[in-house]
């Protein structure tokens, strides 16, 4: 239930003298370091809702300079979201060491800096899922869990400079303050435990499934909607933290029209360089009118368009449309071009839909409605999703030891469908060849591409880059590959005696991209055209006034074993022609002859 235990009180900055003595043995410079300790400002309780339970309240600082921005403790904000944790805080003068998981940042608040050796550890919240786990991606589905990491160069020092942005530091003898949604900018992760503010409460998420502040709490997202406007130093901000965060946390993958001068001097001055329709968007993107802002957020999508990953179009929610709708139409009325934009970027995106609905429709007229097949020796089980699984049933099973799902009692889970195909082909005495086709499959979990990699290649890794620093990475992974909760020696006696094959079009993505380059990298054949493309995990953000948006991750873009990105796609090793014969897709016959040809060399 919604709390109204909200109360202001303000209070006076104490003046911290400059010439605070810096230890000249620490990590600080040398010379001293002016303090910035904001002025005046107003304290306010809000309450929080974690997972889903309002029961905790957190203080946010209300600076005089800015006064509709909410600031938070940097100590605080990582406590709230890691409750088992404090971070240290030592200060010297203006400068601020700070310490969490064992990492140190320095936080300049005279020059608005933060910088660390170790960005990635520093805000890994993980070990909320697996103690000593790395800050990589992770469904925690159960099926798999993190084994270890390799990263070269084995640390990347990251700076960030807040000034650019026009985001002001402060601090005092307790510690260091930054924006709210700053703070909740870098710790957002691959596993969507993020956080926002709307104003008037916060909300923490940590699941997958739910991975936005929508799913987790509409109510919080329809109070946006109904909010005609936002005051000035809000909307300002608003921008400058939405221009920091796809500068910095953007994946850079290769494929949006603004993402060049992003790389080079950033979303603001990308967006300049667009010409009339760039000005407009960037326009939009600092109003204070919220149906404005949304139009802006929508024409974006355009501009860093990478094939579905990053989305920053704002769909209202059922409930505000009454209120929203008309405001949002007399904007598009004032700007027509921003609403082109929009439906430009969504013409693209509904094409690729168009391949998924022409394949199923192909194939439900070349075989049928089933999702297994077989022909001479030649299985073929329809993989159509990623992540179409009965998720509560897996983390009941996994997480409180309830009762195995099964394909009896969830017949249209489609892992569960893949690993009853499996068995049958397995148990067949005829079956040499297993085709999976993810033709029309677009994406979903990463541990379930790791488990099948796990299964059929017997390896259980990923490769990946982060491009922000430039690392390259090798993460392994340990599957559950008999399915019993433990993983031990016993998952090494599940294999397989086939011959594998990935039938791919050109709507596989995202997942269903990673898994055809992984299966390549193993020698296994991929057979049809090349894939959609998708190489970037996924990072959800939330804007300073609590929407909901998505961004390509800099944190793992997904190569092969040279650490080459798939992002443009996968390309087969044996071609086909989707648009003259999508017929020849789901010839099993024809499939398993040029998987005995590929595999008798």
């Amino acid at each position: 239930m919604k709390t109204k235990a909200l109360f202001w009180s303000i209070l006076l900055g104490v003046s911290l003298s400059a010439c605070t003595k810096i230890d000249n043995r620490s990590e600080s410079s040398t010379h001293l370091i002016a303090e910035d300790e904001g002025g005046q400002y107003v304290e306010r309780v809000v309450p929080v809702n974690r997972y889903g339970m309002y029961g905790e309240q957190v203080t946010l600082r209300y600076y005089e300079a800015q006064p509709n921005v909410a600031y938070m403790s940097a100590s605080d904000f990582h406590q709230m979201m890691l409750p088992e944790q404090k971070m240290g805080v030592a200060k010297q003068g203006g400068l601020y060491l700070l310490t969490a998981n064992g990492v140190t940042a320095r936080v300049n608040v005279d020059d608005d800096t933060f910088e660390s050796s170790s960005f990635e550890d520093f805000t890994n919240m993980m070990s909320l899922w697996q103690p000593g786990m790395a800050n990589v991606y992770f469904d925690a589905m159960g099926v798999v869990r993190y084994e270890s990491i390799q990263h070269t160069p084995q640390t990347a020092r990251m700076k960030f400079d807040f000034k650019k942005y026009d985001i002001d530091l402060h601090g005092d003898k307790d510690g260091v303050y930054l924006p709210f949604t700053t703070l909740a900018d870098m710790y957002s992760d691959l596993h969507y435990n993020l956080t926002g503010f709307n104003g008037e409460r916060i909300v923490i998420n940590d699941t997958p499934e739910k991975g936005s502040m929508e799913a987790v709490d509409p109510t919080f997202t329809n109070e946006c909607f109904l909010r005609e406007s936002i005051a000035d130093d809000l909307a300002k901000y608003r921008y400058n933290e939405l221009c920091f965060a796809v500068d910095n946390f953007y994946g850079r993958i290769g494929r949006a029209v603004a993402e060049p001068v992003i790389i080079t001097e950033g979303l603001d001055a990308a967006l300049n360089a667009q010409g009339a329709d760039g000005k407009l968007v960037r326009q939009l993107l600092q109003s204070t009118k919220t149906a404005e802002f949304v139009l802006g957020m929508n024409a974006l999508y355009y501009f860093l368009y990478d094939g579905g990953h990053t989305v920053t179009r704002i769909p209202c929610l059922e409930n505000a449309t009454a209120t929203f709708d008309p405001r949002y139409q007399a904007a598009v009325s004032a700007y027509p071009r921003a609403a082109e934009l929009y439906e430009e970027t969504l013409n693209t995106h509904r094409k690729s839909g168009k391949i998924r609905t022409d394949m199923r429709e192909q194939r439900k007229k070349s075989l049928g409605d089933e999702h297994y097949y077989k022909k001479g020796n030649t299985a073929f089980c329809v993989f159509n999703s990623f992540v179409n699984f009965e998720w509560d049933a897996w983390h009941a099973y996994y997480r409180n030891g309830g009762e195995k799902p099964t394909l009896q009692k969830y017949p249209n889970d489609d892992l569960l469908i893949l690993l009853d195909a499996l068995e049958k082909a397995e148990a067949d005495p005829e079956v040499e060849n297993f085709v999976i086709d993810i033709t029309t499959n677009g994406g979903g979990s990463g541990d379930a591409v790791l488990l099948l990699q796990s299964l059929i290649a017997g390896d259980c890794r990923a490769w990946v880059k982060n491009t922000m620093t430039g690392q390259t990475s090798v993460v392994s992974y340990e599957a559950d590959r008999n399915l019993d909760r433990r993983f031990d020696e016993k998952d090494k006696e599940v294999k397989y005696h086939l011959n594998f094959a990935v039938l791919t079009s050109s709507y596989s993505f995202s997942c269903a991209n990673w898994f055809p380059a992984l299966m390549k990298d193993h020698g296994i054949l991929v057979i049809g055209e090349k894939s959609g493309g998708g190489g970037c995990c996924i990072q959800q953000m939330v804007t300073a006034d609590g929407l909901d948006y998505r961004i390509s991750s800099f944190r793992m873009l997904i190569t092969d074993q040279n650490f080459q990105s798939i992002d443009g796609g996968v390309e087969p090793h044996y071609a086909l022609d989707r648009e003259n014969h999508p017929e020849a897709f789901y010839d099993i016959e024809a499939l398993g002859q040029i998987m005995d040809a590929y595999y008798n060399k």
